[in-house]
């Protein structure tokens, strides 16, 4: 995946470094969740690591179909470091923008 295979490319990261690469690879990258494993839902159990890894990573999936349905489900803000935005809630004032097929790419 790169941004040169469409026209605009946005990509959900939902678990990166484990089923997913952890380079920016999109023109919209949105980390959903800090893009790691665990989403919500899939809770981390040393037995089945692999499923958790695989439903952070179905994650993706369903959060874009809800993207389609709704597309001001998903509002993500303009950030260059995902810890500072998660621990002191830097990036507040950044462009903000709707993640999903209806993205605006002139932002």
């Amino acid at each position: 995946m790169n941004p040169t295979v469409a026209h605009f490319t946005d990509v959900f990261y939902t678990n990166r470094g484990a089923l997913s690469t952890v380079q920016n690879v999109g023109d919209l990258n949105v980390y959903a969740n800090s893009g790691t494993a665990p989403q919500p839902g899939c809770y981390s159990n040393a037995s089945s690591q692999i499923s958790m890894h695989e439903c952070s990573h179905m994650k993706a999936l369903k959060w874009y179909a809800d993207a389609v349905r709704n597309e001001t489900k998903y509002l993500a803000t303009k950030c260059e470091d995902c810890m500072l935005y998660l621990s002191y809630k830097y990036c507040q004032e950044n462009d903000q923008i709707y993640f999903g097929p209806h993205v605006d790419t002139k932002k």
